[in-house]
């Protein structure tokens, strides 16, 4: 029920390009039983998953949805760190004991261009001290430095998560 209740909503940078389409990966075997790892953008699928874990602090939840993308193209310019096939997402949302979103966490499948944004719900002495609530640079990107929720109920505000396309 969390997993859809908090789902965010992905919006794709010009998915007419199949290359910037979510997609829905395989596994199969070819010539000689290589093993053939493939992304159909035609089908898109979310992959989603519910964690729960314990710190001092208290108990929690992380919702992680994934995504996958046939590839990012390859180039000069502009040079992308995650180049090449089968290229995904994970898009983490924690959620406190009280199911308050306290972080939204994103980071490619290959380690690259992680980020981290904390939301009005997150207990402000676990910030760092230089904490910047207004903007962050994430990778060239301007991001929030914080989410704000307005409504009492934070599952009632989605997030939409832009992510931008693959461009030549």
């Amino acid at each position: 029920m969390l997993l859809s209740r908090f789902a965010p909503i992905f919006a794709i940078e010009d998915s007419q390009e199949s290359y910037n389409r979510i997609g829905t990966p395989s596994a199969q075997l070819g010539p000689d039983n290589q093993e053939l790892i493939s992304v159909d953008p035609e089908k898109a699928t979310v992959y989603a998953r519910q964690d729960l874990f314990t710190t001092e602090k208290g108990s929690y939840t992380n919702l992680i949805y994934r995504i996958h993308f046939e590839e990012v193209p390859g180039g000069f310019f502009p040079f992308h760190l995650e180049e090449g096939k089968n290229v995904g997402l994970l898009f983490i949302i924690t959620l406190n004991s009280r199911n308050e979103p306290i972080l939204y966490t994103s980071v490619h499948t290959c380690g690259c261009y992680l980020a981290f944004i904390p939301t009005s719900y997150t207990p402000q002495d676990i910030l760092p001290d230089d904490w910047g609530k207004e903007r962050q640079s994430v990778y060239a990107e301007s991001l929030p430095g914080q989410l704000v929720y307005k409504s009492t109920s934070p599952d009632q505000e989605k997030v939409v998560f832009l992510i931008r396309g693959a461009w030549f």
